[in-house]
């Protein structure tokens, strides 16, 4: 059985396209003009492994080198990496203290000191000019 045969008879049915119509999956068709135009029209290929090879070449030039309208003007790369940049999610507390150094007191870094005030000191029997323990 060939391979039309096996997808149709999983249920599933195909969809045709009209020739000369790029509306219908216009990213699609765009992506394969431009390789139509760019890779296939001008290289001869002399075997299967070598078309592999500058095919995935292609498109992964295509993916991380290439400047995108879409993206503006940025490589698909680029904006992934821009897009994660500006969506990551606040770190939590325990992840800004930094790592717990055996005590139970966290490391603080230089702007996350804690100024504690006199009169929770005096709670404590200290005075905001002495250190406690």
């Amino acid at each position: 059985m060939d391979a039309a045969g096996l997808v149709l008879d999983g249920g599933t049915e195909t969809s045709y396209i009209e020739p000369g119509s790029p509306w219908e999956k216009p990213f699609v068709e765009f992506y394969n003009a431009r390789m139509r135009d760019e890779l296939l029209a001008i290289t001869e290929f002399c075997d299967l492994n070598e078309a592999t090879v500058l095919i995935e070449d292609w498109r992964d030039g295509y993916n991380t080198e290439r400047p995108h309208s879409s993206l503006g003007y940025l490589t698909p790369l680029e904006f992934h990496r821009a897009w994660t940049e500006q969506h990551q999610p606040e770190p939590a507390l325990s992840q800004r203290i930094g790592p717990r150094t055996g005590s139970t007191t966290p490391t603080l870094t230089p702007m996350e000191f804690l100024v504690v005030p006199p009169e929770v000191l005096a709670l404590r029997g200290g005075n905001a000019n002495s250190p406690t323990e």
